[in-house]
């Protein structure tokens, strides 16, 4: 049998170690964890710091992009602007020829020895914002007569279908305005105005005439077809 000898101060002795032992692994964590947090205040001030720069490149970024924006905006305003002014450019070249068109047909006429009344243009278009109404454009010219001033008379009549039956008006029953086809000239001369046709008519035709009032001068008419589709529904050049 071994005798082992009987030590009271060891459990104190032991205790003390373990406890200077915990001690030591604490001071280790807190000295550990103190430069953790050193290192995170470290970091955070140089985020605070570098908040200004930033606010400022913020800042700077969202000027560029409003700046890039409003000339994007510019760009598009002025390609709109460029756009129009081709299209009127295009439509002033159209009315150009016409005019051109219709000043050689007119000296073409001048020139003719048979005294005559011509229908030079009409034109019936539909008015903006006004139901079932229509503007018409009417030229008639006088040749052939020496200069001498010609009373005209004329008249539109608007051919069609109301209820499934043939139908036809003319200019006293469907003009805006009451008014009168006369004129006095020796050469050219304008009709305009507007008329209204009625709820469920459906026109097909329109037919235009021109008369000297002393009969002096023949006639003339002309028997148009009325197109459906698009804003112009009757035109004679």
């Amino acid at each position: 049998m071994r005798v082992v000898r009987y030590r009271p101060w060891q459990p104190y002795i032991l205790g003390l170690a373990a406890l200077v032992i915990i001690a030591l692994a604490a001071a280790a964590g807190y000295w550990y964890g103190s430069d953790d947090r050193q290192q995170l205040a470290q970091q955070l001030a140089q985020l605070r710091a570098m908040e200004p720069e930033n606010a400022t490149q913020l800042t700077n970024l969202q000027a560029q992009l409003a700046v890039s924006e409003r000339n994007r905006e510019l760009d598009q305003q002025a390609l709109s602007q460029a756009q129009t002014t081709i299209a009127s450019l295009r439509e002033s070249n159209i009315e150009l020829q016409r005019d051109n068109g219709l000043y050689r047909q007119v000296m073409s006429l001048a020139s003719s020895a048979t005294p005559a009344l011509t229908i030079v243009q009409f034109k019936l278009s539909d008015v903006a914002q006004v139901e079932r109404g229509y503007a018409y454009q009417l030229l008639v010219a006088v040749h052939g007569n020496q200069d001498a001033v010609v009373d005209v008379e004329a008249n539109i009549v608007i051919n069609g279908e109301l209820a499934g039956e043939p139908q036809s008006f003319d200019l006293d029953t469907i003009a805006v305005l009451p008014q009168e086809l006369k004129a006095s000239f020796n050469y050219l001369y304008r009709f305009s105005g507007s008329i209204v046709l009625p709820e469920g008519f459906v026109p097909t035709a329109a037919e235009i005439s021109v008369a000297d009032a002393s009969a002096t001068l023949p006639a003339s008419s002309i028997n148009a077809e009325w197109q459906q589709q698009g804003p112009v529904h009757v035109q004679i050049e």
